[in-house]
């Protein structure tokens, strides 16, 4: 009887073992961040009224990321203007106060520019894993007038990178189109271009919404 007791004993033992081992190993795996985010923003002066509705948005859609997010900021007007504000953190206050604190800069909107070194920086900033999810996303009205790097190097970067974009389109006046939908559409990205009527809050459940939903 005390033989067969200490049989079974054993087994349990061994059970809670292979229990607490696979445990352990799901709980290393659920520790990378699930997002690591760019906010790449216009601020010129042509901006100034979409930036505060831009900044609002933004501050609300950083509310919502997770625990294991990151996220950096940068701002751009033109190529001698474009700034790392915020490195990639998984403060979201930091982040937040980054987003909040975005003044105007003179410059020529370098729209390409800007994407193209944001994925430099993602890509510099963050060794891919499964579980991560690379995104950019780049605010703009879509005006495009003085660049250093060509639309089509930024695209490259972006589709080896496997970087996923979202362009956030707001304009002071009208948006320029052509770049805004050779950006989404070349790269597989997914443009929001929001109702003047839209308030911040709806237009941050729907971008963390499309951004949740990215494999």
């Amino acid at each position: 009887m005390l033989k067969r007791h200490f049989i079974i004993l054993s087994l349990l033992l061994a059970a809670f073992g292979v229990a607490v081992g696979q445990t352990g190993s799901s709980s290393v795996e659920t520790q990378a961040p699930n997002m690591r985010i760019g906010f790449v923003v216009y601020n010129s002066g042509t901006f100034r009224r979409s930036l505060e509705r831009a900044v609002k948005v933004l501050s609300k859609t950083v509310d919502h990321l997770g625990e294991r997010d990151e996220g950096f900021l940068i701002t751009f007007a033109g190529s001698e203007s474009l700034s790392i504000k915020t490195d990639l953190t998984p403060d979201k206050e930091e982040l937040r106060d980054g987003i909040e604190n975005i003044y105007v800069e003179a410059g020529s909107s370098a729209m390409w520019d800007a994407v193209y070194r944001s994925a430099e920086h993602l890509k510099q900033s963050v060794v891919a894993a499964p579980s991560t999810r690379r995104i950019l996303v780049i605010v703009t009205d879509g005006d495009d007038r003085s660049n250093q790097h060509s639309a089509a190097a930024a695209i490259k970067l972006i589709n080896e990178q496997e970087i996923a974009i979202v362009v956030l389109g707001l304009a002071d006046a009208q948006l320029s189109m052509k770049a805004i939908d050779r950006l989404a559409k070349e790269t597989g990205g997914r443009k929001f271009l929001p109702l003047a009527t839209e308030g911040p809050e709806t237009i941050a459940d729907a971008l963390i919404g499309h951004l949740r939903g990215l494999k």
